[in-house]
């Protein structure tokens, strides 16, 4: 049962965005060619967007997922992913 409180908390989530073929063709582009520069990423995670900057630490193709400040954030989260100049 919700409580009022989860029920306001609830009322500010969102629907994960849905992401556009070029834009799903860009974060696999920056994936590919990540050379340890900073990155700045948006992801969706339990009903909410976030922002994180830094550099990842390991992309890991086969389990589908990146590194990042010790973050773990699967590749179907991602919403963007912008090299920092």
């Amino acid at each position: 049962m919700l409580t009022r409180r989860n029920k306001k908390k609830n009322k500010n989530k969102k629907e994960k965005p849905a992401i556009s073929n070029e834009r799903a063709e860009e974060i696999n582009s920056v994936l590919t060619n990540y050379d340890n520069e900073n990155v700045i990423i948006r992801f969706y995670e339990d009903g909410y967007l976030y922002y994180i900057e830094g550099k990842i630490e390991k992309i890991e193709p086969m389990y589908r997922y990146l590194l990042i400040q010790e973050k773990k954030i699967e590749f179907k989260n991602l919403i963007e992913i912008v090299i920092k100049n």
